[in-house]
């Protein structure tokens, strides 16, 4: 049960509408149309992990991603003005691109499915430092 506790693409939904900081666990269903052509705007992405879900043809624009875990996830988008700290894209399908966007530790590889609990784990240890 690695992702029990994690939100659902409607609380992810509803974050990007209401909130400027994104941070929790969201286990999210396909669906390709649910951020399809959003303008995603000076957002903060942070202790994140996104697992599954669409980004097709949204737009990261002046985001910061902070310790952050995107697995399984569908990037058809852009990043403009982005900044990525300490984060991991692991069995991403992507066709992204970055425009003007700093990265500082930015991995993407595949693995397992077991190692996401590792993620996890490191993703949480390193959100109780913080505080």
């Amino acid at each position: 049960m690695q992702y029990q506790n994690f939100q659902s693409l409607e609380d992810l939904h509803e974050m990007l509408e209401n909130k400027q900081l994104i941070t929790g666990k969201f286990l999210l269903e396909y669906d390709s149309q649910a951020f399809y052509d959003i303008a995603c705007s000076d957002k903060i992405f942070k202790n994140c992990i996104i697992v599954k879900g669409s980004f097709l043809s949204t737009q990261f624009v002046r985001c910061i991603f902070d310790n952050v875990v995107f697995r399984e996830t569908e990037f058809i988008t852009c990043f403009i003005d982005c900044e990525f700290r300490d984060c991991i894209f692991s069995n991403v399908d992507s066709g992204f691109t970055m425009e003007n966007t700093k990265v500082d530790n930015f991995s993407q590889f595949f693995e397992e499915e077991r190692i996401m609990e590792y993620h996890i784990k490191r993703m949480e240890e390193k959100c109780l430092k913080i505080k």
